[in-house]
């Protein structure tokens, strides 16, 4: 079986999320918004695909804020993680949002 990491800090979106992965895609899910988590559960190969959610609103790596982007970026950098497939995703839908 399959797991997704989904990393969110809405809790209804996290739920959604996790309810479709698991009746309609038979995978198993874990969810976290803490960033240090994150870090452990890719460089432990504990799950197979990341759902990155864009903007993140209070998470902090290494005493520095930051948001899905930023740790897309830091995982991507890593050799131990750079494989690991992540889907970004967001609610922002505004003229500008793709662009950044």
């Amino acid at each position: 079986m399959k797991t997704v990491l989904i990393v969110e800090d809405d809790l209804v979106n996290a739920r959604v999320f996790s309810k479709i992965l698991m009746k309609r895609g038979g995978m198993a899910v874990k969810h976290t918004e803490n960033v240090e988590e994150v870090m452990e559960i890719a460089k432990a190969g504990d799950a197979d695909i990341i759902l990155m959610d864009v903007s993140l609103a209070h998470s902090v790596y290494q005493g520095q804020s930051v948001d899905g982007i930023k740790i897309t970026q830091i995982l991507k950098s890593d050799p131990a993680t750079a494989n690991l497939p992540i889907i970004l995703v967001t609610a922002h839908a505004m003229a500008g949002d793709r662009e950044t």
